[in-house]
């Protein structure tokens, strides 16, 4: 129910205003001059109010049912946050919960010939503008995100590799090594190191075989 009278009201069905003759816009300026909020929320409680006297014979203002009913969802909402606190901006949003967006070029409070632009500038488009930039931004991020990683894993997985065919490269010559150190009798051992002694009584040996030889 509360959503089909919203949308009531934004099509500019809803609660009647009690202004008379009286301009929005010269109404507003009273409310100015004498130091009252003129937002939307203020501007409906005004515009909505019934001239009477109570039994005092004092004036007072009062609302009907309906008024009543919608003003009661604004206090709702305005109870969120400390009056003293409350900006436009919030207020305006209050407005726009309760009442639903403005409709056919034209905004409520303000009477007729006013439109959007006229009373919020270009900021609603701003904002819609804002809004998808930054979802723009926030997509060229990720793909950059994604790229990069791609990039990362590749290189990852080629120094991997590249890391594997020098330790396999370095297996064969150091197993080439010991082959043919093996085969002119140099024993090598377990960290590489060669005797000494071992090396000078091979060389010895082999310089005998060589001397009997030319004998």
């Amino acid at each position: 129910k509360c959503e089909t009278n919203k949308s009531s009201r934004a099509q500019g069905g809803g609660v009647p205003h009690r202004t008379d003759r009286k301009s929005f816009a010269r109404l507003r300026k009273e409310m100015m001059e004498h130091r009252e909020k003129t937002d939307r929320v203020s501007m409906f409680v005004k515009t909505r109010a019934m001239k009477t006297r109570n039994d005092d014979g004092q004036p007072i203002e009062v609302h009907d049912e309906e008024a009543t009913a919608v003003i009661s969802q604004f206090n709702e909402y305005l109870r969120d946050m400390p009056e003293d606190e409350q900006d436009d901006t919030f207020r305006e949003e209050v407005f726009t919960t309760v009442m639903g967006e403005d409709t056919h070029g034209r905004v409520r409070m303000y009477g007729t010939g006013v439109t959007p632009s006229q009373v919020f500038g270009n900021s609603k488009t701003s904002e819609t503008t804002e809004k998808k930039t930054i979802e723009e931004m926030e997509k060229t991020i990720e793909e950059m995100e994604k790229k990069y990683q791609t990039k990362l894993d590749d290189l990852k997985l080629s120094h991997e590799s590249q890391l594997g065919d020098m330790k396999l490269k370095y297996e064969n010559v150091s197993n080439r090594l010991n082959l043919l150190m093996a085969h002119v009798g140099i024993q090598v051992n377990q960290s590489g190191s060669t005797s000494e002694q071992q090396l000078r009584r091979t060389i010895d040996g082999h310089h005998q075989l060589d001397l009997e030889g030319q004998q």
